[in-house]
């Protein structure tokens, strides 16, 4: 993310020629598209320009980068950009006013995202707030809420992991066994009647059970003999 106040300090340069065409003095809002602009004044007035920032080519440590010096518009030749203007406010320096009326400072500094739109207002207060408390652009003062941002305010879905796909008798195991080893502790498991789902060795590989044997009571000693209960118990199948 980029801030307006680094913006301003970087030489314009476009690529084509190399030229530089000196750096950006303020920063405007379309208040109709929610649209970013810079403005380049050059020292006289018929010379004020508006980058689009969209036309921004790239922004490295020492260059703000633009394809060419076309993509600069006048603003008192290009009779669309006077135009556009009329919805336009500069932003820096603003006072931020609250819905309850109380004064919170003024925007110090200003937070885009990669496609240079506003998602965060800093104030000389050293608060920060988001985009979404935006209630009002004025010429002198921008109305905000709060409230309203802490509303709206999006909330990332947390990542969950997918399981990977497995036989179904593996995906029963993992839901199986809490409740598999409290029977089998507790001494009252019968899995009987059920045939095994897996084949099962049991640790000192002394004791082993083919997938499909059906469990009988003497299979059910042999396995506790082995503490092999329950690796019975987790792939059993009815």
């Amino acid at each position: 993310m980029n801030k307006a106040t680094y913006l301003l300090t970087l030489p314009i340069l476009e690529i084509e020629k190399g030229l530089d065409l000196g750096r950006a003095a303020g920063v405007l809002l379309n208040s109709s598209t929610q649209k970013v602009y810079l403005t380049l004044e050059n020292g006289h007035p018929g010379q004020a320009k508006i980058l689009d920032t969209a036309d921004i080519e790239g922004v490295g440590e020492q260059y703000l980068l633009i394809k060419n010096k076309e993509v600069l518009k006048s603003v008192l030749e290009d009779t669309s950009i006077s135009e556009m203007l009329k919805e336009c406010y500069l932003l820096l320096g603003v006072e931020v006013v609250d819905a309850s009326g109380t004064r919170l400072g003024e925007i110090q500094d200003l937070v885009f995202d990669e496609q240079y739109i506003i998602s965060s207002l800093i104030l000389n207060s050293g608060q920060e707030l988001e985009a979404e408390s935006i209630l009002s652009v004025c010429h002198d003062r921008i109305f905000v809420s709060v409230e309203k941002a802490k509303e709206q305010r999006y909330v990332k879905p947390e990542y969950v992991k997918p399981e990977p796909v497995r036989p179904e008798s593996a995906k029963q195991a993992p839901a199986k066994e809490e409740g598999a080893k409290a029977q089998a502790e507790n001494g009252n498991a019968t899995y009987v009647g059920f045939k095994m789902g897996k084949t099962v060795v049991s640790d000192d590989g002394k004791f082993r059970v083919e997938k499909g044997t059906v469990i009988t009571e003497a299979l059910m000693q042999e396995a506790e003999r082995h503490n092999a209960l329950l690796s019975i118990a987790m792939y059993a199948e009815e």
